[in-house]
Parts: C-alpha cells; structure tokens; sequence
C-alpha cells in the first residue's frame, strides 16, 4: 500500500511539474514577473524545439517542448486599460464586417466524452457557418490519435467551405472556396474529466494562409484565453476589426491584445521572407503574413536525400502525400514543399492536414478516378492502404535503425525507433521518398554536403538553424527562378512592340503560348541549364507544361501581359492627335474608336492600371472627338467629360 501511494504521489507530482512547466512557457502566469521570465523560457523552448524537429521519430509528446513564443524582435508590449472584472479592454461599438479583412472567425473545440469534437465557442457570433463545415473543422482541430500529443502543440488544416461560408462580396460564377485554420491544440491532466485530461483547441479561420501571422496570433490568443476566458476571444477580434485594409507590399503595427506585431504583406503571395526584411525597420524582424514562412531547414531535413527528386515532383503538380504520426509534423511538412517552388505558386490543392472525416476522403480514395495534382498531409494509417494508389508518398517521423535503407536507396538520418507505433520492424516505414519517379535533373551533391555535415556546436542554436534555413531557401528560389528563365524570355519575345501601339489600332494583346514554339526556342537556353544542373531538362518542361503550375504561371503572365499592354494603348490615346485623325475618318470609324476607349477605359479603372493624368487626357480626347459628331449619335454613346 505504501509503495502505491509513493508512485502515485509521484505521479500527481510529475503531472503538477508537466503543468507548470507548460504555463511558465507560455507566459500563463498572472503577475509582470512572471511573464518576464516565461520569455525566457519560451526563447529556451525554442532552441530546444529546433532540435527535436531534426531528429523526428521520437514519440509525439517529444517532437515539440513548447510552442514557441512570438520574437521580441516581431512584437512590443503595449499597456491598455484594464476591465475589472476580466483584465480585457472591451468598449465601443464595432463593425465586425472589418474583421472578414483578415480572418473570418475564431472557434474554441473541445473533446466531450459522450458527444466527441464539438465547437464551444464561434466568434464573431454573426459568423456563418456551415453545419458540415462546423463537423469538419472539429474533426481537423484535433489530432486522429492524441493519447501521445501531451502540452501545446500548434499545426495548420485546409478545407473547402460550403457556399454559405463563402465571402459575402464575392460575385460572378460560384468559384471553389478553401479556408485556412491555424490549431492551437492543447492536452494535459484534468483531474475533473472523467477521460482525465483537458483537450481543447483554439482555431483561427482565414481566408489566406499567413501562416508567418496568424501562427503567432492563435499562440498569443490560446494563452491569453486559457487564462482568462472567452472574454480574451472578443477583445481580440476587436483588435482585429481596428486594423486597416491589407494591401500587399506594406509593413503593418497590428495591435493585438498586450502586444503590436510588426506585419509584412508580400507583394506576391509566392515571395518570400527576403522582402520582409528588406522593408523591416532598424532593430525589427517583421513576420511574414504568407505561407513561406516555415522553416525549411527543420521541416525538411529529415527527408534531405530526396528534396532534389521532390522538388521536381512539387513543380509538375505531381499527387504527394505526406504521412507522419503527428499533425504537427505532416502540416508544416507539407507547407515546407510548397516553399521549395518559390517564386513560382503551386496552384494544385493542398491540404497540410487531412482526415478520414473530411468530406472529400472518399473522393480522393476512389481508383476509379484520376489522382488530383494535390498533397494531403495525412497521420491516420488507414490512409497507407486508402490511398495506396496515389505514387509518391513521403515519411517522416518514423524511422528504422541506420543500417536499414530508404526508399531513395540512401541511409536515413536518424536512427531513433518509432516507440509508439506497434508493428515489426520489418514492416515500419521508414523516413523518406516512397516513388517510381525517376529524377530527370542530377542532385546537387555540394547542396547535400551542406547539411550532411556533422553538427558543430554553438552557443546560438536557434541563429545556426535560421542561417541553414535562410541558406536553403535561397538555393532553391534560385534554381527555380533559373527554371522560369526561358518562359520568361518566350513571353517577353511574344509581346507587341511599344512603337506598333496606336490609338487607331484595335488594343494589342497577347499572342496564344504554343507549346511546341517554347520547346523549340528552348534549345538556346538548354546549355546554360545544363552548367547548373545535368539532366534532362526538356522532359521536365514538358511535364511542366502539362501542369496545373503551369497554367495558373501562364493565367498570371497573360494577365500582367495584357494590363500592361492596355496601359500602353490608353496612354498612346491620351498623346495622341486624334482631332485630326477625326476629320478624315468615316463616321463608323469614329464611332469604333470610341465605343472601344470607353469600354477599355472602365476595364483599366476597375484594375487600377492607369493614373489620374492619364484618364483625364483620355477623357478630354473623348470629348473632342464625340463633338465632331451628330447630337443623337452623341446621347446614344453617353460620352461626357
């Protein structure tokens, strides 16, 4: 009986010691000095959790210590006036429309013994959701299998929304609409529950995902929540609603709760970190509001032997899954492969977290289908045989001993078994490439050394794992923006001349892309590839041709194309002597030119392609010309200055 009682004294203990530890880190506590030295230990937890995700395929509860906390060189503290009766700022009237700007909603989940994942708590309130989407974002909140996913774990889940949760604004043909959700999931002893922990998850929905923003806002909410309550939620989406209109390619003070982050908006939703820092302030490290703002480095080097092979297969569009026990891992994973294409967007459908539940699990099973250009980060082993026929899946987080091979032929990195998976040796999976795909390009062997390289030790760990990160997004930015080069080139070389542009022409506009054109003309460029990289690198322009990235690379450039093109034409009008051209014209002619300046002037206005200047010389030209005309032509055009 004694010894009993001491294992489970010690037990109660060791439960207390995991509780505190996990408040310390996150900066739970109520008093200033308090939070002052939970900083430090969540800078602390950082490092550490740096570490853990190099050497996935422990057990769950070790892959992370401790969601880490916001940079300080991101955010400032702010004080604001305190309600008594809830330590949160609550006044005024709000315009919740504003909040749709950014995010669309919050959602608070928990686990209920009886009823299972259910939404407790939707704010905004007026936030229209779909009961089918309000089950699958249960579901998506929670991991399959939690009962190792111990402490605070944060990851990311992407669905299709139902047409009553789509923007209210939007117009034209019903297009398909995904939503982004960033998880703040958190599991530890209750001892109040009957399944006898606390599980519940905050999510922040958005239309975008800026996973670099809303990553530290659900970390900065979940805690201020976890301490205070449902009152937190609303004082924070009342911050929200404060803050202005994005527009890409500006630097943003966002104040939020206690704090005001520095934000950047890309330009481009495919740029990536470099442009935040290139507009940061003096002493600041602006987040990122963009997907790309993962760490490749710790994301990805599990699975180093095979990211030349994977980046080719992400830049065709190719079906990927990618599975691991915990959703943690497969959702940044899958983000990170997103990345290594940057500045090109992939344009297939991805989903960093994806579960039996979802609605379109039975959609992507079927054999009887075509597989999609998509990648599913998946954790549920049913899956393995699910989607059996999908060809490439990547590993990670469960691994064999060193002397076991992977599917890339090479040793796996770690050697660290997979304690919580039951199943023979024989038959674990291992970390790594599962494909027949055969690399068309060489890998870059000096590339590989780069990370293969035995760890020095540092005093700064976290500013190593930074450096490596920066290092490898960089290299394949570059190999991708020398992939790009010759559409470019082909694209440029298709444009009409400036000097073939006329106000009496009809509006230039791109030439159709010809496949078999680019191929030929590629001939040119094939030996400066070939410096870079050996290989066969017509085969995998056609692949890309015939790729999803392709056509939506091929949407945009048309579209910048034609802008730019009909930019050129108004400004040609406003310059032009067209009062003369008039008095030679025939009338139908006349009529022609002005129909089509009315009509392209509405199109660049609605675009915002043409400055004020510009529009009021074309209007004073309309003017002129439709003067020349008789009175019931000119009502009918409707053409006035």
């Amino acid at each position: 009986t004694t010894t009993t009682t001491t294992n489970s004294s010690s037990s109660n203990n060791q439960d207390e010691q995991v509780v505190r530890r996990l408040e310390q880190a996150q900066g739970y506590m109520a008093t200033e000095k308090d939070k002052a030295s939970a900083a430090a230990a969540a800078a602390a937890a950082l490092s550490q959790e740096s570490l853990d995700m190099l050497s996935w395929g422990e057990p769950m509860h070790a892959e992370y210590a401790a969601v880490p906390a916001p940079s300080p060189a991101s955010c400032t503290r702010r004080k604001r006036q305190q309600n008594p009766d809830c330590d949160i700022t609550l006044s005024g009237e709000v315009n919740w429309s504003d909040l749709s700007l950014w995010i669309n909603s919050v959602c608070v989940v928990t686990f209920d013994l009886e009823r299972g994942q259910s939404i407790e708590l939707i704010y905004p309130p007026r936030a229209q959701l779909d009961p089918a989407d309000m089950k699958a974002i249960g579901f998506l909140a929670f991991p399959d299998s939690n009962s190792g996913c111990m402490g605070d774990h944060e990851f990311f889940f992407r669905f299709r929304a139902r047409p009553s949760m789509r923007p209210r604004h939007s117009s034209g043909p019903v297009q398909p609409v995904f939503y982004f959700g960033t998880v703040y999931f958190r599991q530890v002893p209750d001892p109040t529950s009957r399944r006898g922990y606390l599980q519940k998850s905050l999510v922040i929905l958005s239309n975008e995902p800026n996973v670099g923003l809303y990553a530290p806002l659900a970390s900065v909410l979940a805690a201020a929540y976890f301490s205070e309550g449902y009152k937190a939620v609303e004082s924070a989406c009342r911050d929200v609603c404060s803050w202005p209109v994005p527009v890409p390619g500006t630097l943003y003070s966002l104040p939020f709760l206690d704090l005001v982050f520095e934000v950047m908006l890309p330009l481009a939703p495919s740029n990536g970190p470099s442009e935040a820092s290139a507009l940061a302030r003096p002493g600041t490290e602006p987040l990122l509001a963009s997907l790309h703002a993962v760490n490749l480095y710790t994301c990805l080097k599990p699975i180093l032997p095979s990211l030349h092979l994977l980046w080719e297969l992400v830049l065709t569009a190719e079906p990927i899954i990618v599975t691991s026990p915990s959703p943690v891992i497969c959702s940044k994973v899958v983000l990170a492969l997103l990345s290594i294409i940057s500045p090109l967007t992939y344009c297939g459908d991805y989903r960093p977290y994806f579960t039996i539940h979802c609605s379109e699990s039975r959609d992507f099973s079927d054999k009887k289908k075509p597989v999609p250009s998509a990648i599913l980060g998946v954790t549920n082993p049913v899956f393995e045989q699910a989607l059996a026929h999908w060809p490439h899946t990547v590993r990670v987080g469960r691994v064999l001993p060193r002397t076991r091979k992977t599917s890339t032929g090479l040793a796996d990195m770690s050697q660290a078994p997979m304690s919580s998976v039951k199943m023979p040796a024989s038959k674990m999976p291992v970390q790594g490439l599962d494909s027949d795909y055969k690399a068309l390009l060489e890998a870059d062997k000096d590339f590989l050394r780069q990370f293969m390289r035995p760890a020095v030790a540092s005093s700064d760990v976290v500013a190593d794992i930074s450096r490596q990160n920066n290092f490898m997004r960089m290299y394949f930015s570059q190999l991708t923006h020398a992939f790009l080069i010759p559409l470019e080139q082909f694209i440029t070389r298709q444009m009409p001349l400036k000097r073939d542009i006329a106000a009496t022409k009809p509006i230039p506009q791109l030439p159709e892309f010809h496949a078999r054109n680019f191929l030929r003309s590629l001939e040119d460029a094939l030996p400066q590839l070939q410096r870079l990289r050996k290989g066969n690198w017509a085969t995998l322009y056609g692949r890309f041709l015939k790729s999803v990235n392709f056509r939506g690379w091929l949407k945009q450039r048309e579209s910048e194309a034609n802008n730019l093109l009909l930019r050129l034409y108004l400004e040609a009008v406003s310059e032009a002597n067209l009062e003369s051209w008039a008095a030679s014209a025939a009338e139908l002619e006349i009529v022609d030119l002005l129909v089509r300046v009315r009509d392209a002037s509405k199109r660049a206005l609605s675009k915002k392609i043409v400055s004020a200047a510009t529009f009021s010389g074309i209007q004073a030209q309309l003017v002129k010309i439709v003067s020349l005309l008789p009175d019931d032509l000119q009502q009918s055009l409707n053409i006035q200055a």
